[in-house]
Order: structure tokens, then sequence, then C-alpha cells
């Protein structure tokens, strides 16, 4: 403890001190739930999952078939795949 701001730092960094930056919000981003991810990257995704799963592939073109405002619009078609999957539709 020779630094000179050595108590300062431990206090700052210290989650359960009274002024720690935790306390004072400044790590609250690494809190918040995050569920983004880019198109590029589910759709690299889904066509992984349609390629290893063919009933999964066959619910999907069903799905597209049977809303013809999916179909032409990638983003939402991918959007509305991860979503059935993950909501657990496709079981």
């Amino acid at each position: 403890m020779d630094q000179k701001g050595a108590k300062v730092a431990m206090n700052l960094l210290e989650p359960q001190a009274p002024d720690s930056l935790l306390a004072w919000g400044f790590f609250n981003a690494i809190f918040e739930q995050k569920e983004y991810g880019e198109n590029y990257v589910l759709e690299q995704l889904a066509r992984e999952m349609l390629d290893k799963d063919p009933q999964l592939r066959a619910d999907y073109e069903k799905r597209l078939a049977s809303d013809p405002k999916l179909a032409p619009v990638r983003e939402r078609a991918c959007s509305s795949f991860i979503s059935a999957h993950h909501i657990g539709i496709h079981r």
C-alpha cells in the first residue's frame, strides 16, 4: 500500500464499497441483457441449422409458404426463423 492512490483505487473497484464505481452505476452496461445479433451472423447460423435438421427446414419452408410477407424480406424471414426456433415453436 505504498502507492499514493492505492486506497482510493481499492474503494473505487470494490463492488460492495459505498462509493465504488459499481455503486455509482459506471458498470451498469455489464448487467444489461443483450439479445441482439447482426443479420449476417444470424443468417449463417440459420443456414447451418437448416442444413443439419431436415424437419426444421420443412417447418421453415412451410412457414415461408404460408406467410407471403416473409419470403421477399430476408431480414424478416431470418428474424422469424430465429424467433420461432428460440421460443420453441420447433421441437
